[in-house]
């Protein structure tokens, strides 16, 4: 349920960022980093990651809080009881608990640089991953249908990962939902919380008689149920560049070196009945995924002004446009896309066909590969 930085969410974005993010600087575990994890009670609590200064309740207000997730701004949650995604700025200040709405009852959240991942328990259908931008706006509900009961997902540079519980295996997609697996991992367990570090996926295998963390390579070779033996009630998971996190189901973050050899049992004890945690001690993964570019308003196919306008938008927000216009009824040839606005507005076109395209650009420096395009005569 994590991405490097956040519960489950954060294990996902911890594995995303030692993937893609070596040449990034990492914090050291205590230099400023926290350890977060979502509380029975309905709070979210936050302590060092050397166990020191706990906050049980450091995020009030929240129904049923089940995943976590971190960015360096804001604190993320799914609320499980509530069917909404909830949001806190990183100090735990401004708390929303209906960021985004109308989720059913999501048990695993992760985010990584420009979106919002978390899984949906559907109650009339078979389970899913959603996805919105970071902000909250476009979400997609049913972004990657399922066939399983999913408990948690991850995400890193290249792929999105989930935790099926019902069939035992851990699936994956391409960023944008694309080639969805369901059987990439065999867990040897019921798999829960999830997370992605370096060249591995981690989960957490909760049960009577499989009570492990678990541990393969990223392409679902070498899969090892019991990389960590032993682990008590092991739930939610997370990772940062020298531990891995769990919660013991019962009441305490237990945690193990990278190469599970060195455990520490109850690491932060007197927890209540936490679900999941999340570590913001590495970046999050870069933001690959680029944006859709929508035309929505164009000029008739055939006019009798020397002049059209179009209207257009992408699916992130802060995005920026490119435009180009190609024809022979212009009077000097435009080979390059330049800068624009919707709308974009274009006059004294003599007679003629014309092409007009337009591509975004997301705040990372993604590039709508396809542009949105449309024809148009001018006539007499």
């Amino acid at each position: 349920m994590h991405d490097l930085r956040g519960g489950r969410l954060a294990a996902t974005a911890l594995a995303a960022s030692f993937g893609a993010c070596l040449a990034c600087a990492a914090l050291a575990p205590g230099a400023g980093a926290y350890v977060y994890w979502t509380n029975n009670n309905g709070t979210i609590g936050r302590a060092n990651t050397d166990g020191t200064d706990v906050n049980q309740a450091f995020i009030t207000g929240a129904n049923e809080p089940f995943g976590v997730a971190v960015d360096a701004n804001h604190v993320y949650w799914a609320d499980y009881a509530a069917s909404t995604i909830g949001r806190a700025n990183i100090d735990g200040t401004n708390v929303d608990p209906d960021f985004i709405t109308a989720v059913d009852t999501p048990r695993g959240i992760a985010v990584d640089a420009g979106h919002i991942y978390w899984t949906n328990t559907l109650s009339a259908a078979p389970d899913s991953i959603g996805r919105a931008n970071i902000d909250g706006t476009n979400a997609v509900q049913n972004f990657i249908p399922t066939a399983e009961v999913v408990y948690d997902v991850a995400v890193n540079a290249n792929h999105i990962y989930w935790a099926n519980y019902s069939s035992k295996y851990i699936g994956r997609a391409n960023l944008d939902g694309t080639g969805p697996t369901q059987t990439l991992i065999p867990t040897g367990g019921t798999p829960q919380g999830l997370a992605v570090g370096g060249d591995f996926v981690y989960w957490a295998n909760y049960g009577m008689t499989t009570s492990t963390v678990a541990r393969s390579r990223l392409d679902g070779s070498s899969p090892n149920a019991g990389f960590v033996p032993g682990a008590d009630n092991p739930y939610g998971i997370a990772l940062d560049d020298q531990y891995i996190y769990w919660v013991d189901r019962a009441d305490a973050i237990s945690r193990a070196t990278l190469d599970g050899g060195t455990i520490t049992a109850r690491f932060i004890p007197g927890v209540d009945s936490p679900y999941d945690v999340t570590v913001d001690a590495l970046p999050l993964p870069p933001d690959t995924d680029p944006p859709q570019t929508t035309i929505t308003k164009a000029p008739p196919n055939k006019g009798g002004k020397p002049k059209a306008k179009y209207k257009f938008e992408a699916d992130e927000p802060g995005a920026t446009f490119e435009c180009k216009l190609a024809g022979d009824g212009l009077k000097r040839s435009v080979k390059r896309f330049g800068e624009c606005g919707s709308p974009r507005k274009y006059k004294r076109l003599d007679d003629g066909k014309f092409r007009f395209q337009v591509r975004a650009t997301d705040a990372a420096g993604n590039v709508d590969p396809s542009p949105a395009k449309d024809k148009f005569k001018v006539v007499d």
